[in-house]
């Protein structure tokens, strides 16, 4: 668990589109002055992500010896180096916080938790946070109110002020303001304010959607209890909970629940992938025969060939892959598949890899020939996550290596529904629950979005997000360009059927590119 983003998982491109995309003071300005050609600058010195910038411009000092051997100027460089610094924010003092009682502050402060960081340690796991409760004796409400604001205390620019407006309203949370609309987060934090005063300042509406934007890259690794979302409160239903739950999300919000690494639902995911009629988590077993020999025919796969698949599941693909001698490294997020597949696919196998991990999280430098992610993977993916998978598999690809993959287009037919079922036990639980399925659609971009609200005979919710970004052509092959690609082919599919003017989907040959 962290308190601060980690710099070392940001790539220089990707700290560059940060940039790019927040709101500048009129004394930060110069940052946009000429900023791919000096960024380019900082990675031909071997500058990849922004730990490595940070450590180069580490204090005045460093930022002057730098601008002498680069020529980049010393107020661009200072500059940078504040920027870079201010999405690590300086811990706040917690007695500064008006929510909470003085009487919290001082127990805190004899045990030696004076600053935001500090208290974080103690509250992000729900074990830690049990054992600080009892310590302070508070109760739970209060032990919550403590790991909420430690929270988005690590928002840039959140101070004490405006995070008590936060902690007082709908958006008291990481994962919360980063689901949110900033239109209505907008409308509801005025109105808050104006009837209680908690922020001096002027909020406007540009500041809102900066604010959803810098919580793209923190990580979410506090650990909520969520009865927060609970529809059943002192035997009555929270109609506002239960409107809460099913209302269409802001773009690509994020799930309530990890539902890749939760025991049951994991199993019954674990099944889909392995039932060969089935095209659920998995495509069919005659789908996955063709797809991977076509991608092994076009690549001329072989023993000289080092592969990467992203999102391997329980590594089907892989298995296939390596009967060709290439050695193939398969990629997962979910324990599950990946225990499967090292147990049962890799058995036997010395070509065979698998690693658990997020692929947005890979580190590869020219290491792999063929990088694969099949099955719309790249469509569940928001625009700032396409982005940095883009550049990482960028970097872990060899001079002329490919990417292969496939997108939902533009042509898919689909509408905003709603669906009702009640459930004896089911994918989501081996209990009774309801499940209410929404499609919802955005348009800019073109998305499909599903939402499964799971509520369980206690009233508690889980709510499940899945999106599809539907592309048109210009707009898979320009965001490839962008990001150093050179598109080979567009098929149908990733069979290599011929394109037609109503293909639903495209599978998509696209080659590393040298950056100019």
């Amino acid at each position: 668990m962290g308190y601060y983003i980690d710099f070392n998982k940001i790539t220089l491109e990707e700290f560059q589109r940060m940039l790019e995309s927040t709101y500048l003071l009129p004394s930060q300005q110069i940052i946009a002055e000429d900023i791919s050609e000096r960024f380019q600058v900082l990675q031909s010195l071997g500058i990849n992500n922004m730990q490595q910038l940070q450590q180069t411009l580490k204090n005045k000092d460093a930022v002057n010896r730098f601008s002498e051997k680069t020529s980049l100027p010393v107020d661009y460089l200072t500059v940078l180096r504040r920027m870079v610094n201010s999405y690590h924010p300086q811990p706040r003092i917690i007695k500064d916080y008006t929510v909470l009682s003085i009487e919290i502050t001082d127990k805190l402060e004899r045990m030696g938790i004076k600053t935001t960081p500090q208290l974080y340690d103690k509250v992000a796991a729900k074990a830690d946070r049990n054992v600080l409760k009892k310590e302070l004796d508070i109760n739970d409400e209060e032990a919550l109110l403590l790991a909420r604001l430690a929270d988005i205390s690590r928002i840039r620019y959140v101070n004490p002020a405006f995070a008590s407006l936060l902690l007082n309203s709908a958006y008291d949370t990481v994962i919360k303001i980063r689901n949110a609309d900033y239109r209505e987060m907008y409308e509801q934090l005025v109105k808050l304010n104006k009837d209680r005063r908690y922020y001096k300042g002027r909020i406007n509406l540009k500041d809102m959607e900066f604010l959803i934007n810098d919580t793209d890259y923190i990580p979410l690794d506090i650990e909520y209890e969520y009865d927060i979302m609970r529809i059943i409160k002192d035997n009555k239903i929270n109609l506002m909970a239960m409107q809460e739950s099913i209302r269409k999300p802001a773009l690509y919000g994020k799930s309530t629940a990890k539902f890749w690494d939760d025991e049951y639902i994991s199993e019954q995911m674990l099944k889909l992938h392995l039932d060969p009629e089935v095209e659920s988590a998995s495509k069919t077993e005659e789908t996955i025969a063709a797809e991977t020999s076509f991608i092994i025919n076009w690549t001329g796969m072989d023993e000289e060939k080092a592969v990467l698949d992203l999102g391997c599941g329980p590594g089907l693909y892989v298995k296939k892959f390596a009967e060709t001698g290439a050695k193939v490294k398969g990629i997962d997020l979910s324990q599950r598949s990946i225990d499967y597949a090292n147990r049962y696919i890799k058995a036997g196998h010395e070509n065979i890899y698998f690693t658990r991990m997020n692929y947005l999280d890979i580190d590869y430098a020219e290491s792999f020939d063929i990088a694969t992610l099949i099955f719309y993977d790249f469509c569940a993916l928001n625009s700032t996550e396409q982005n940095r998978l883009l550049d990482k598999i960028h970097r872990s690809l060899k001079s002329n290596g490919v990417f292969i993959f496939d997108v939902v287009t533009v042509n898919r037919e689909s509408s905003e529904s709603t669906s009702i079922s009640i459930w004896e036990s089911g994918f989501w639980s081996p209990d009774p629950y309801v499940e209410i399925m929404n499609t919802f659609i955005y348009e800019k971009p073109r998305t499909e979005g599903t939402q499964y609200t799971i509520i369980a005979e206690d009233g508690s919710i889980k709510i499940i997000r899945l999106y599809h970004r539907l592309f048109e052509m210009a707009e898979i092959q320009k965001l490839l360009n962008d990001h150093h690609f050179k598109v080979e082919n567009i098929y149908n599919n990733l069979k290599g059927e011929s394109l037609t003017e109503n293909s639903e989907t495209y599978g998509i040959i696209a080659r590393k590119a040298k950056k100019l």
